[in-house]
């Protein structure tokens, strides 16, 4: 569970309650129910919400917008920092490799989690060209970037949306304010009434901001960057890889993934050699 993410949302949610409640103000007739209820319209939200998915749906195929709330998902899942972990995997390839042959590889194959590594070693013993084994393995890593920018894509989308409807429902609340009080001579028009009508045209407005950029917006940042934590794990497998086909020795396979890690994985590393 990715802590972060819940804690900026609660965060952002207790800084407009904090903006929304008047201590001052609660007491006799006025409660803090009251407060937060002047806040609240179910049609605004029908407005932004409905509308936002709409707008997503001209877009965007059924399949991909089916596959938003998985898409959110992964907002809230923690990723870990393997790229130790897939170094020291890569370098034990490697030395099965020099030590055993493609037989090693197949022993070894069934302790691996990672599918794209797996299937790469099946290939290594396959494919004997080393520049179309290279360009499957980057083929792959291609894929795995598209497959995450339509994530991205889809909620930077629903982030422009919803503000945009959320001025509409404001624009048509204004419309059918002005629209009340036409007709009405300028000494009789009841200017409380027009503030309060005003107030709630804004509301839609509101929820869009809140949907937009607490959000929508933040949760494709979030993708953003774990999406690039993932293509840089894949980058190290692809050097690794490459380099065991190549039947490279595994001592110079390490010193060029290590230039991978920062420098105090590159330590951490370097122990693991000298133990």
């Amino acid at each position: 569970m990715n802590f972060a993410t819940i804690v900026g949302i609660l965060l952002g949610l207790s800084v407009i309650l904090f903006g929304i409640i008047e201590p001052s103000e609660i007491g006799g007739n006025i409660t803090l129910m009251d407060q937060i209820g002047k806040f609240f319209d179910i049609k605004s939200i029908s407005i932004v919400v409905l509308g936002t998915f709409a707008a997503t749906m001209v877009n965007f195929s059924f399949n991909k917008i089916f596959g938003v709330f998985k898409v959110i998902a992964n907002v809230f899942k923690t990723k870990e920092s393997v790229e130790l972990i897939t170094v020291r995997e890569l370098l034990k390839i490697a030395k099965t490799y020099q030590d055993s042959g493609p037989k090693g590889l197949e022993a070894i194959s069934k302790t691996v989690n990672e599918p794209f590594v797996r299937n790469a070693m099946e290939m290594i013993s396959v494919e004997t060209n080393n520049e179309r084994f290279n360009n499957y393995l980057n083929s792959e890593l291609k894929s795995l970037k598209e497959r995450h920018a339509q994530g991205q894509e889809l909620l930077f989308n629903m982030g422009s949306y919803a503000p945009a409807f959320g001025m509409l429902g404001t624009v048509m609340g204004l419309i059918l304010m002005m629209m009340s009080q036409m007709g009405t001579d300028a000494m009789e028009i009841d200017l409380n009434s027009v503030l309060v009508d005003m107030g709630l045209a804004l509301r839609t407005t509101f929820y869009g901001v809140i949907l937009a950029n607490l959000f929508f917006i933040p949760m494709a940042g979030k993708l953003k960057n774990m999406s690039q934590q993932d293509i840089y794990i894949r980058e190290i497998m692809i050097e690794g890889l490459t380099c065991i086909h190549r039947k490279e020795h595994p001592i110079i396979i390490k010193d060029k993934l290590s230039a991978y890690l920062p420098l105090e994985l590159k330590l951490i590393l370097k122990k693991d050699s000298d133990a």
